[in-house]
């Protein structure tokens, strides 16, 4: 019985007290409300009842044989025995099909270069998978496809499918070493590129080639380059069956036994929750995704795959600003996107951006791959006041997320876990979201160390019980007969995940850490055996142990710990190295910390208590140097915050501390915040330790006053060359920045690369600039780099027209020009041609709320941001924030060109024109405008468009042309492109 006796007192938070008559024994249960709540402890005394019954009924078992499962429990708990649907929802790409017969003009996926269309989408996948049959691809084969952040990926993932084949997805920021194991554990028939985005190492090639020598295909990224590539082949679907049980997809999960283990994905998983999400999440054709997640993880699917259901768009970040800061929430904002799949790491991103940022069209976050905790959903509540939260639980193993939790919309204030280590499992935080009930066809149970139902409060494994789970893993019968096990307690097969949970008083399951040696990092599931198995290969490392540790105030880590082999002395930064070349980003330790043995207990089992805290000066050892004067102990504080390192020293490397982009985004906003300065986040990569960084802030001028000019302070240094090899000054584009001719250096070898950065990257405006006023500043800078010509100067996109009006300054000035370059430059009188009327109006009718949110926002929403900033900050001579610089930068550059009226200029010119033209140019001509008004005009066309143009790997073409060019107009050393069109007036 619950009794209430308010007279009873008692000393500690729980108390029973025992109350023996003649008729019975009373139970009284007394218990801090601030701690328990009334529910839970009516079912602890029910439990407790049900345990002495037991205990009078079978005095001879052991304890742990009997149950906890009350009456009360059975009716909110799963039943493990019931028989859960297995109907067939048929694949994704039918449904894909469907939508591009209803809406065939609908943008499907839109990244920041090129908009595909569902009859796009549709018609090149039917043709890359009658291409993939033309070579031999069969159903049940595998094709490797290196991805890239692009419209064109979700082509290629879906012309395998239509094919009939599985992707097996190879990410390029995973070390060769990794990706030559995926390749050489799958044997794929196919090998799909793309020609935007990095090349695959030489190795990689190479090794992926071997097994798919007949079918190997580059994708380009627009939709009417593809066509063109695929054009001998129809773009009628193909005539392959698939079914349920056919294999999707091969992912690559980390491996307890040292090798990366391959999970094998059905299409019936694929499919199979969707329209129970559709209706139950709201999802329609108007919404529009996000593309955030690794593209080697398997919520990339579900980032595609739930937009395709639904007939909406998918929006594809630009990858490489991706972790600028502040980029990802004004991306969010400018796309209006409605439906977002986050990691909770994302969140911090969010809300460290979010002070000028809202994103009122998000009203679907849906969590899934970390802990998501009430700070989190209180974060993100502060940027998105609509928003609906979700928390997700699934695995590789189960391909989607199989329950889920809708957080209420008030939060109560939680608990903050003191710092611990993952392994040993011990509590989590109190403030963490649970996990929820399975989705319709699932089941998430709790079972105890018998396989048995645990009780209401009772701490045991979690087990996924559904029709609808990958097959197992490739090549490897018995870890998939360990892991996907028949169920005990009824029909089907359940999947052991290894997390650690407990059933709520109203049948929800709670988190409760991790039971084996797995943990998860930024969303990566990791097993730490992996990469204590690639330590202990290493020939210097006799032994080694890894953890992951946890601390309230910071990010968690992996550490690794070792043990020299023999007299070896062992160098933690060269084993960091060693280990960087094997194993990816996520799975390589944060720091490496080398012991004389490695601690035990008494039993001669790892002592994980007795490993010492991680710490800096392990990386350094005598060559510790201490912060010396203020900025560099207040940046030292940021960074132990951060990386949970104690004490950080001058000569510490962020990234070898255990940093990474999320966490460099809070770095540089804490910056701003304590020092005033704004600055960009790829400094990090140029000064990466603390003296560097520190020297930095000392020297920048703070956000609150007025820019210090220096010497060719806007004259950014890519590349010194050799002294007799060209010297090569561009102009940045209408955005101000120079970042794209970072990649520039291994196609420039020996050449100086200098890139004019705006004056007004800092943040500070000047409205009424023109382009002659530019020009001629940007003229001081160069000559304080170079006094006299001859130069070679050049300019990308409207660049290009501040490089022309530089030329003719220099020219008139007496100054000589070997060579001036136009990148992609139309003059400046030529305009975007809008659309013709039946275009525009037959856009209207199809979609009359997204044409009229289009026009909104291009006619409202951004006219009224300008004369907000305009006013707020530019007229007043204030630092404008960092996400509204490129907007305003291309805004007054635009109104300087409008303005402008170029005089004829005679220096000998390059007219570098990109082969695919945005339609609304086309009329522009193949001289982009400059017909008459060059004397000396030379033409080369690339391939790929406007923005592919300067970026890897368009870049190699642009390197062709500009040393064949410069060797024939020059005279210096040239290789073979295709020839040059001469145009002399």
């Amino acid at each position: 019985r619950y009794l209430e006796q308010p007279e009873l007192s008692a000393k500690f938070d729980i108390t029973l007290y025992v109350n023996e008559t003649s008729e019975n024994v009373g139970l009284t249960l007394l218990y801090n409300t601030a701690l328990f709540q009334e529910a839970r402890m009516a079912d602890l005394l029910q439990q407790y009842h049900l345990l002495l019954q037991q205990i009078v009924d079978n005095p001879a078992r052991v304890l742990s044989e009997y149950a906890l499962v009350t009456e009360r429990a059975r009716t909110v708990l799963p039943d493990p025995s019931a028989r859960l649907s297995k109907q067939w929802q048929g694949t994704i790409f039918e449904r894909l099909d469907q939508w591009a017969a209803a809406q065939p003009d609908q943008p499907a996926v839109i990244d920041p270069n090129v908009l595909w269309t569902y009859q796009e989408l549709s018609a090149n996948s039917n043709r890359l998978a009658r291409f993939l049959q033309s070579c031999g691809i069969q159903k049940g084969d595998v094709v490797a496809i290196y991805g890239q952040r692009n419209a064109a990926l979700v082509c290629a993932i879906l012309g395998v499918h239509k094919a009939g084949a599985a992707t097996l997805i190879l990410d390029p920021v995973y070390p060769s070493a990794r990706l030559q194991q995926y390749i050489d554990a799958t044997e794929p028939a196919g090998w799909l590129t793309f020609t935007q985005g990095d090349a695959p190492a030489a190795e990689v090639q190479t090794r992926a080639a071997r097994f798919a020598a007949r079918c190997q295909l580059a994708l380009p990224n627009a939709p009417r380059a593809v066509a063109q590539t695929l054009a001998a082949y129809s773009a009628e679907p193909c005539a392959v069956m698939v079914g349920p049980d056919d294999l999707a997809s091969i992912t690559f999960t980390s491996g307890s036994t040292g090798q990366p283990k391959g999970v094998l994905g059905r299409h019936g998983s694929l499919s199979h929750f969707y329209p129970w999400m559709t209706q139950r999440f709201a999802l329609t054709s108007a919404d529009r995704f996000s593309l955030l997640s690794g593209l080697a993880h398997d919520p990339l699917q579900r980032d595609i795959f739930t937009a395709l259901w639904v007939g909406a768009q998918i929006h594809v970040p630009d990858g490489v600003a991706l972790w600028q800061p502040g980029y990802l929430p004004r991306w969010l904002a400018a796309q209006q996107i409605t439906v977002a799949h986050l990691i909770p790491s994302m969140v911090h991103v969010l809300a460290l951006e979010s002070s000028e940022t809202q994103l009122p069209a998000l009203r679907q976050a849906l969590f899934v791959g970390e802990s998501l905790t009430q700070q989190h959903v209180r974060q993100v509540r502060q940027l998105a006041p609509n928003v609906n939260i979700i928390n997700l639980y699934g695995a590789s193993e189960t391909q989607r997320a199989v329950s889920y939790h809708v957080v209420p919309n008030i939060v109560p204030n939680g608990a903050t876990d003191h710092a611990h280590r993952e392994r040993p499992t011990q509590a989590q935080p109190k403030s963490q979201i649970c996990l929820g009930v399975g989705m319709p066809g699932a089941q998430l149970l709790v079972l105890n160390a018998r396989q048995q139902p645990a009780g209401i409060g009772e701490l045991g494994e979690l087990y996924m019980h559904s029709p609808h789970m990958a097959l197992g893993y490739w090549r490897d019968a018995a870890l998939t007969a360990q892991k996907f096990i028949p169920n005990p307690l009824g029909s089907g097969t359940l999947y052991r995940t290894g997390d650690l949970g407990r059933y709520l008083a109203d049948g929800q399951v709670e988190f409760a850490g991790r039971g084996d040696q797995q943990v998860n990092v930024r969303g990566y599931r990791i097993e730490l055996a992996e990469i204590e198995a690639a330590l202990t290969a290493l020939p210097d490392v006799r032994s080694a142990v890894v953890v992951a540790t946890h601390k309230e105030t910071a990010a968690q880590q992996i550490v690794g710990y070792c043990v020299a082999n023999g007299a070896q002395t062992l160098e933690p930064r060269r084993i960091r190295d060693q280990l960087a070349d094997k194993l990816p980003t996520h799975m390589t330790p944060a720091q490496i910390m080398v012991l004389p043995e490695i601690p035990l207990t008494p039993n001669g089992k790892i002592d994980y208590a007795a490993l010492p805290a991680p710490n800096a000066a392990s990386l350094h050892g005598e060559r510790h140097r201490p912060p010396r004067d203020a900025v560099e102990q207040q940046l030292a504080q940021m960074w132990q915050q951060l990386l949970g390192v104690d004490p950080v020293g001058l000569d510490d490397n962020f990234f070898r501390l255990g940093g990474h982009s999320i966490l460099a985004v809070q770095l540089f906003s804490q910056m701003r915040k304590e020092f005033g300065v704004d600055l960009n986040i790829g400094l990090l990569f140029r000064y990466p330790t603390l003296a560097e960084l520190a020297a930095v802030i000392k020297e920048t001028p703070v956000a609150s006053a007025a820019p210090v000019a220096n010497d060719a302070e806007n004259l950014v240094c890519i590349q010194r060359g050799h002294a007799q090899q060209p010297a090569f000054f561009c102009v940045h584009g209408a955005g101000g920045h120079v970042m794209f001719m970072q990649e520039w250096k291994a196609y420039f070898t020996g050449w100086s690369i200098w890139g004019f950065e705006s004056l007004h990257v800092d943040g500070f405006f000047d409205a009424e600039e023109t382009v002659e006023q530019i020009a001629q500043n940007y003229i001081r800078n160069l000559q304080k780099v170079q006094p006299h010509g001859p130069y070679f100067l050049g300019g990308y996109s409207g660049g290009g027209i501040l490089a022309y009006e530089m030329a003719r300054q220099l020219q008139e000035d007496g100054e000589e020009l070997d060579l001036l370059v136009l990148l992609d430059t139309y003059h400046p009188n030529i305009r975007s041609a809008p659309s013709d009327w039946p275009t525009r109006i037959k856009h209207i009718m199809q979609e009359p709320a997204q044409t009229l949110s289009r026009f909104m926002v291009d006619n409202v929403v951004h006219p009224l941001r300008r004369w907000y900033l305009l006013n707020r900050y530019v007229k007043r001579n204030l630092r404008v924030p960092i996400e509204y610089r490129e907007p305003l930068l291309a805004y007054f550059f635009i109104q300087a060109k409008n303005q402008y009226v170029p005089k004829r200029a005679k220096p000998p010119v390059l007219l570098v024109r990109s082969q695919d033209v945005v339609s609304s140019y086309r009329h522009a001509g193949p001289l982009l405008g400059w017909d008459g008004m060059i004397d000396n005009l030379h033409v080369v066309e690339v391939p790929g468009n406007h923005f592919s143009l300067v970026k890897e790997p368009g870049i190699q073409f642009l390197a062709q042309a500009l040393k064949n060019a410069y060797g024939q107009l020059v005279g210096a050393p040239q290789t073979e492109v295709q020839a040059l069109e001469s145009h002399s007036h």
